[in-house]
């Protein structure tokens, strides 16, 4: 969460391990790949600032977020069971500080994953339990907080005609009537589902040939 500042992403020289660190936006778009194939191995040190931010943090590299959320997907390389040990040390060297306390020489190593309800299915089927009001509320929410990309500029201009004010944050329920909203959910799960099975499968994986960079398609992006 970038809202508060900077946040400088440390990771200890990983020799001839492969080591890549993708970090995706609010929208699930890949908008830097550090690492191996990248940076290198060597130690380094990374400014990751919001889409408003600036880092005065001196000797760092600076990688700039369109979105305040930011999703830090990191593989480190193991050559086998007995691999994995190693490999995790080396993840537990990472670090994550505001970049103010990185300044001051502190650092904060391995964040902790975040305490979530256990809600049976995961995340999906937090959203899924949302009521059709409370769901375009929290969607304006966000909207504010992780600015919508240039090329959503057509589909953000009708928002207002449905209630959703994304610079402000808030949600009208009253430009439709609860039935419309109610109906409008539940067909674009629908929708969400049916792409969702349709996706591609290879050798007991699914994918997305679009993944990573999704541009206007967000029913990929949602499924």
């Amino acid at each position: 969460d970038l809202r508060s500042g900077p946040l400088v992403l440390s990771v200890p020289d990983s020799g001839d391990r492969y080591t890549r660190i993708d970090l995706l936006d609010a929208y699930t778009n890949i908008f830097a790949s550090l690492g191996q194939r990248t940076e290198g191995n060597a130690a380094a040190n990374f400014a990751i600032v919001g889409p408003t931010g600036a880092s005065s943090v001196s000797g760092v590299t600076t990688v700039k977020s369109p979105t305040n959320y930011v999703w830090l997907h990191g593989q480190v390389a193991a050559q086998g069971e007995r691999d994995v040990p190693a490999a995790s040390g080396l993840m537990q060297q990472w670090a994550l500080t505001p970049a103010g306390e990185f300044a001051a020489g502190k650092r904060r190593l391995a964040a902790q994953r975040p305490s979530l309800p256990d809600v049976e299915g995961g995340a999906a089927k937090r959203v899924e339990a949302l009521q059709p009001t409370k769901y375009f509320e929290e969607a304006a929410r966000l909207l504010q907080i992780n600015p919508p990309a240039a090329a959503d500029a057509p589909l953000i201009k009708k928002f207002p005609s449905i209630g959703i004010d994304w610079k402000s944050g808030r949600f009208n329920p009253g430009k439709l009537n609860s039935q419309a909203l109610a109906s409008a959910v539940n067909e674009g799960r629908a929708r969400i589902h049916a792409a969702n099975a349709a996706a591609a499968a290879e050798n007991g994986w699914s994918f997305s040939a679009t993944g990573g960079s999704y541009g206007v398609d967000s029913l990929s992006r949602a499924a």
